[in-house]
């Protein structure tokens, strides 16, 4: 990032008046991405209830990202910017991470106000969220561990694998040309970010690793791909919640025949995206089979 950041970074260009681009007849999600589209109970949905569960999706997806900036990706910055994890101390770290971190706090400014018009144009005010996968696994993973540093680590890793993934997510979402413009170009602005923070994230996790002593190295091999998972599962817990707010009939049949049918599971690709990221930083023998057994 560094000189060019002022540049390049949303938040330092001219924000587009994004309330004039609303199309409330157009669906706020990729009908693709729900899981459970292909259920014959969704199927038997009347229309206005199929797109009022887009909106959900839609609500669920920059909801999680908030949830990710603000518990993941942000203790990350800041660890790196009070020199707290090993090869990544120099000034220019720690100011190119608050630079991200600038970037970051813009975000979540983007994404709370996506959030908001979108419950109050589709009646969803009133809809809670729990929290979200990738969020609570990493919580309790940290909770399971003994060491600061394995916490650390932790926190790093995830912090790593959700830029990467949150990035994929907004390149589908921005191009996609069936959902309404506002929802599109808001995702445009945030992935005007995530290619510089890939770059950044990667090279951090890189430097971080060849910094540390061989347990501690042997310890992110064990840990590397987790994240990547828990980020690209399919929030059935969340989906449950939001189906039964709604009053959505056989709710819970429909989401038990999604997780029995492996539609809510992270995807070989996924899987393959985090052997390609840890081939490129140099980090070999992940215990890919460890990770399998893995609950």
């Amino acid at each position: 990032m560094g000189p060019q950041w002022a540049l390049h970074a949303a938040v330092k260009g001219e924000e587009p008046p994004l309330e004039t681009l609303l199309e409330p007849e157009k669906p706020d999600f990729i009908e693709r991405l729900l899981p459970f589209r292909e259920h014959p109970i969704y199927q038997s949905l009347d229309e206005a209830t199929r797109r009022k569960l887009l909106s959900c999706g839609w609500l669920i997806y920059n909801e999680r990202v908030v949830q990710v900036e603000l518990d993941i990706v942000n203790p990350v910055c800041n660890d790196v910017i009070v020199g707290k994890l090993p090869g990544a101390t120099s000034q220019a770290a720690r100011e190119s991470m608050a630079q991200a971190l600038v970037d970051e706090a813009y975000h979540i400014l983007l994404v709370t106000r996506a959030c908001r018009i979108t419950r109050e144009q589709r009646g969803l005010e009133n809809l809670h969220l729990p929290t979200t996968n990738v969020v609570q696994r990493t919580r309790e993973l940290q909770a399971s561990c003994q060491e600061p540093w394995q916490r650390d680590l932790i926190q790093l890793m995830s912090g790593v694998a959700t830029e990467m993934c949150i990035s994929r997510y907004l390149s589908l979402l921005s191009n996609a040309s069936e959902i309404q413009a506002f929802n599109r170009v808001t995702t445009a602005l945030h992935r005007q970010d995530e290619a510089s923070h890939v770059d950044l994230f990667g090279t951090l996790a890189r430097d971080v690793f060849t910094a540390l002593e061989p347990s501690q190295q042997e310890f992110i091999r064990e840990i590397l791909p987790l994240p990547w998972i828990w980020f690209s599962e399919g929030e059935a817990e969340i989906w449950r919640s939001v189906l039964h707010q709604l009053g959505i009939p056989r709710a819970d049949e429909m989401m038990n025949d999604c997780i029995a049918s492996k539609a809510l599971s992270a995807s070989e690709r996924i899987v393959t995206d985090a052997r390609n990221f840890a081939d490129a930083l140099g980090i070999d023998n992940i215990h890919w089979e460890r990770v399998a057994a893995k609950p």
